[in-house]
């Protein structure tokens, strides 16, 4: 599937192709997801403040203007994952290109 990767000083679309790939994305640990709307689902690591990851400004700022629940004062930290929705089997798709888009905007 084809992804957007927000990490701390690029934005690119990647191809994943299974857990393994997503995880090594992420530079492994425990993967958290979090739903961004209807047509985008992202992944984070979930140990990111524990481990000391970098605030991630723009993982945040998308997060916050599509409404996802964070709460104040709440932020992402590492790199962000984002996919698209499942389909009828339940495998992820392509994140929606709009996303890249916005993401450049900032």
């Amino acid at each position: 599937m084809k992804a957007l990767k927000i990490a701390l000083d690029t934005i690119e679309v990647v191809e994943i192709n299974g857990y393994d790939e997503l995880k090594a994305q992420l530079d492994g640990g425990w993967i958290e997801g979090l739903r961004l709307s209807d047509d985008a689902f992202a992944y984070v690591d979930e140990e990111g403040r524990m481990k000391g990851l970098p605030y991630n400004a723009v993982a945040t700022e998308l997060c916050t203007r599509l409404k996802t629940g964070l709460q104040q004062g709440d932020f992402i930290k590492g790199t962000m994952i984002v996919v698209g929705p499942a389909d009828k089997n339940g495998d992820e798709t392509d994140f929606p290109d709009y996303l890249l888009e916005f993401c450049l905007r900032e």
